[in-house]
């Protein structure tokens, strides 16, 4: 459907409703952009936010970027009344995002927090894991989890891709070195999975 459609900035205010979902461009807002167009803000805080509604209108999708503190904040007091059945955690969960304020109003049910296995920032980051921990929010984090699934039909629940297609390769017996292959033969492995 977006074949005809020119290309276009990210805006707040921006919305489709594409096979009965709605989308809506929450960040950056228009007064983010100067009079030709330029970011006013760093790149992160220029990060696209969208939400993605289901047709009822009771659940719904936050896709976050890499929004920062100050953006989390803003959202959080102009968008009292929303909540998130699922978050992807914004700027893969360091220790400046998931800001107690936009936590506290958004309250999701399910966190997805994309980072790279031992990537050199640490992410996520502890203290965030400590604040979803102390809001009961259950989180699955991509290298753990592979392709995350969620489901507006059946929104209690993340599923991990890890978990429903299991092999042997990314199986490791209980004290095997993180670091090397399994010493294993495949069938001997295939045969002890859980």
């Amino acid at each position: 459907p977006f074949a005809e459609e020119p290309e276009r900035r990210c805006v707040a205010g921006q919305h489709w409703v594409w096979d009965g979902v709605r989308f809506d461009i929450l960040n950056p807002w228009p007064q983010d952009y100067g009079p030709r167009g330029e970011a006013l803000l760093d790149d992160n805080a220029m990060s696209c936010v969208l939400r993605i509604t289901h047709a009822g209108g009771r659940e719904s999708a936050w896709l976050t970027g890499d929004i920062d503190a100050e953006g989390e904040v803003r959202l959080a007091m102009g968008r009292p009344g929303d909540r998130a059945s699922l978050w992807v955690a914004p700027h893969h969960g360091s220790k400046t995002s998931s800001t107690p304020a936009w936590l506290n109003v958004l309250q999701p049910r399910h966190i997805i927090i994309q980072a790279g296995y031992r990537n050199h920032f640490g992410h996520p980051s502890p203290t965030v894991l400590a604040r979803y921990r102390q809001r009961g929010i259950p989180w699955v984090v991509s290298p753990d989890c592979g392709m995350a699934i969620w489901r507006s039909e059946a929104p209690d629940a993340v599923r991990c891709w890890r978990d429903e297609d299991r092999r042997y390769w990314r199986w490791h017996p209980a004290g095997a070195d993180d670091e090397g292959p399994p010493t294993a033969s495949a069938s001997a492995l295939s045969r002890e999975m859980p």
